[in-house]
């Protein structure tokens, strides 16, 4: 295996191992009124572009890492739907003393 290839998966790696923080502090909190809902359909479906691409071109990494992180962001975005809908919690300001 090439040195480029190496640096390919770890490349992807890193940038699909970066979707988990994410989706397990909002499973951990069920707070995502700071998520970007376009940015996480638009991330998703651009994703999903990237795996068929890569079926296209028998690129094993591109559809193997690419298939992973459309899970991750996919997830997110189930997560941001699904507690977005929920009433907003009342701000958590402090009460005034006076």
């Amino acid at each position: 295996m090439s040195h480029f290839e190496w640096m390919g998966l770890l490349a992807g790696c890193l940038t699909t191992g970066a979707f988990a923080p994410q989706a397990i502090q909002i499973l951990r909190t069920r707070r995502v009124q700071d998520i970007s809902l376009a940015m996480y359909v638009l991330f998703s479906t651009g994703v999903a572009l990237w795996i068929a691409y890569g079926l296209a071109i028998r690129s094993l990494s591109l559809v193997l890492f690419n298939g992973i992180t459309l899970l991750l962001s996919g997830s997110v975005l189930v997560l941001k739907i699904k507690y977005g809908r929920r009433a907003p919690e009342q701000s958590q300001t402090r009460p005034s003393h006076g």
